[in-house]
């Protein structure tokens, strides 16, 4: 989770620059009237020694927004692979992965399934799946699905959308993207990682993952005298590895179990 939100805040800085960028560049263009974007772009490029002549406005705004999508999705992918690993670890279960879902709905499947409460949002899993495939479409040239495309977008809840984001026009359809699109992906992914984190803590038997996962406590032994350290260093690896800061009741229960004090 936490690596998400590091990568995630990094790109959107990088992506923030480049909008801050074009937009200024844009400005540039149509403050002047001697020159066609064309020209304009040639003449400036040569300024910076970049070789830059073929470019129209419209192409570059239409597929701008659409590369933005790539990273925040195959980070989300990156996240729900570490997800399933972690679960595995905490839980002593795997979840199965059939291939006529997508990852994200085979997690939301298995956890609703095992009792585990997700309060996402009815427009979350499917807004996912839209930008996803926009992603796909880029990223392999096997996956250009427009009518899947069309059909995921058609199938969105925009009114839902719009109320628990009012300060974004998104989402728009293919043809049709804006910079809202890119906020409006990262901000959904960040709440789905969020939400399916959460919905894991309340179910965690700490005792039993402790009995498991010993070797993840490979220095207790050295702070067998000192149970302050064991209870700092035990809430430490927790809060280190899943971003989980445990009560001294739960260290406690922990240390009885191991039978470590």
């Amino acid at each position: 989770m936490r690596r998400l939100w590091q990568v995630l805040g990094e790109y959107d800085a990088l992506v923030e620059y480049i909008e801050l960028t074009t937009r200024k560049f844009k400005t540039s263009f149509e403050s002047q009237q001697e020159l066609s974007f064309p020209d304009f772009l040639s003449s400036e490029a040569k300024k910076e020694n970049i070789c830059l002549n073929n470019l129209t406005l419209e192409n570059y705004e239409s597929f701008k927004y659409r590369y933005y999508l790539i990273l925040p999705n195959s980070s989300f992918d990156r996240f729900l692979d570490d997800f399933i690993i972690d679960f595995h670890t905490l839980f002593d279960k795997m979840i199965p992965l059939p291939r006529h879902k997508t990852k994200l709905q085979s997690i939301l499947d298995y956890l609703s399934g095992d009792s585990f409460a997700i309060s996402l949002e009815d427009f979350s899993p499917t807004l996912y799946d839209y930008y996803r495939l926009i992603r796909n479409s880029l990223a392999h040239d096997n996956l250009k699905k427009e009518q899947d495309i069309a059909a995921t977008f058609s199938s969105i809840n925009i009114d839902s959308v719009h109320s628990r984001y009012p300060r974004l026009s998104a989402p728009h359809d293919l043809n049709n993207l804006t910079f809202d699109d890119f906020i409006l992906c990262t901000a959904n992914i960040k709440s789905i990682a969020d939400k399916l984190t959460l919905s894991l803590e309340s179910q965690i038997d700490w005792i039993d993952f402790s009995k498991r996962e010993t070797k993840m406590f490979p220095k207790l032994k050295r702070f067998r005298c000192n149970v302050t350290r064991q209870t700092s260093y035990i809430r430490n690896i927790i809060c280190g590895k899943y971003g989980i800061r445990l009560s001294d009741t739960c260290v406690d229960d922990i240390l009885h179990s191991l039978s470590i004090e």
